[in-house]
């Protein structure tokens, strides 16, 4: 009984062997494409302490597949365009890099982001800076228009009226229109610049440091849209609307703020989420 188990199993055995011999095998991937730098991140970047990680590769699984089945709410990306210019630290590449801002959007394209919100601060008048930031946002803005449906948004970062808020006379409201009159011009006709209810969208961060007064006629005027509708409650968003006499108050996160009511525009409800980037 013994001997007939053997000579089973070295049948079974010379069978399988005969099998795998006439199967070609062939590679799907190698080593270095699972194991290397599959992101955007410059591949000088080294894990940081606080735990940041450095180039390494990750999942290419869409993004979307991590929420709950049947979402269609929007995912974007959070982008803040202020590296290389000297004023933070060095991570291997410059924010207005046209060949950077490539692999920055294929990157968010591959992992099934729809866009990305950009930390945005101003027309960079009162900082080189900053107007090397507004440089990247146009070149992403560029970049973005390459793929239909890829959207992206300008959120004004209060640290853009730092300087006028510090300097006698300078009119912290005045500064903070003319950004987004600026914005309006630059970016606001763009295929790719994200919309709601056909109008741009536009988020603000930070403005509650500051005494702000939107009484004063300006065009364009904004129409706040509930910040509970975002899942990022640090962020607040408006979009353009077209101005007329009446006015507002909108209390929101970032205190109360009296804007004009734009005409026959009622806030649609629209989900967006936004991670770091």
């Amino acid at each position: 009984m013994r001997k007939y188990r053997v000579s089973i199993t070295f049948f079974v055995v010379f069978c399988s062997l005969t099998a795998s011999a006439g199967t070609a095998f062939q590679a799907t991937t190698t080593l270095a494409a699972e194991t290397s730098n599959n992101t955007s991140t410059s591949d000088s970047f080294a894990t940081q302490t606080n735990g940041n990680l450095g180039a390494t590769n990750i999942s290419k699984v869409p993004t979307r597949n991590l929420i709950y089945p049947g979402s269609t709410a929007k995912i974007y990306a959070h982008l803040v365009p202020w590296f290389g210019f000297g004023d933070h630290m060095n991570v291997g590449y410059a924010s207005n890099d046209t060949l950077q801002v490539q692999k920055q959007v294929n990157d968010m394209l591959s992992r099934g982001l729809d866009g990305a919100i950009i930390d945005w601060y101003g027309r960079g008048e009162s900082s080189k800076h900053f107007a090397s930031y507004d440089l990247a946002v146009q070149s992403f803005m560029h970049q973005s228009e390459l793929y239909p449906g890829f959207n992206f948004a300008i959120m004004h970062d209060a640290g853009a009226l730092k300087t006028c808020a510090a300097t006698l006379g300078c009119d912290v409201t005045q500064t903070l229109i003319d950004d987004l009159n600026y914005a309006n011009v630059t970016y606001s006709a763009s295929p790719a610049y994200l919309n709601s209810g056909g109008r741009p969208v536009v988020y603000f961060f930070g403005h509650e440091a500051y005494a702000i007064t939107s009484t004063r006629p300006r065009s364009p005027c904004l129409l706040r849209i509930p910040p509970a509708q975002a899942t990022r409650d640090s962020m607040t968003r408006w979009r353009y609307g077209a101005p007329t006499a009446s006015s507002t108050s909108n209390a929101g996160r970032h205190g109360s703020r009296p804007l004009p009511k734009p005409a026959n525009i009622t806030p649609q409800p629209t989900r967006y989420s936004a991670s770091s980037w």
